[in-house]
């Protein structure tokens, strides 16, 4: 019994203390633009006007400690969004993507044949201002 005893009370000890973590969060901020768009104010945050109203829908974000623990206007980091998008081939050489990104694009096409499978991209991006509809030409010959 006196095992028991001491064995039940080692357990209500070590539990809550087992069970509790300083690491487990990061305290971090989030802000809420008010306005009825959802985009926030026309000048933008930190001086980057219109970029962040636009950019990816309008889902953009800040961390804390970028932004020297909230003091600071990200002038202390680059962010630099690379994200994959799938393109589909519509007909010929012709593709497309359901929801193209807005300015300068550049783009990579992965090619397989013969001699294996490797990626090819153009010299220059598609122009900033680039028009839906209009065709550009990549140079890019695939035979």
């Amino acid at each position: 019994m006196g095992f028991a005893l001491v064995y039940l009370l080692c357990v209500m000890v070590l539990l809550p203390a087992l069970c509790t973590s300083d690491d487990t969060f990061t305290l971090s901020r989030a802000t809420y633009y008010g306005s009825p768009d959802c985009y926030g104010t026309p000048s933008g945050a930190c001086g980057f006007g219109e970029f962040g109203r636009t950019v990816n829908d309008g889902y953009v974000s800040g961390v804390a400690r970028l932004y020297r623990n909230g003091t600071g206007c990200g002038g202390c980091y680059q962010e630099d969004c690379q994200q994959w998008t799938a393109m589909r081939k519509a007909y010929g050489a012709v593709w497309d993507m359901a929801s193209p990104p807005s300015g300068s694009i550049k783009l990579r096409f992965q090619v397989s044949g013969s001699a294996g499978i490797t990626w090819v991209q153009p010299r220059r991006a598609l122009p900033s201002d680039w028009k839906v509809g209009v065709a550009y030409d990549s140079d890019i010959q695939l035979t």
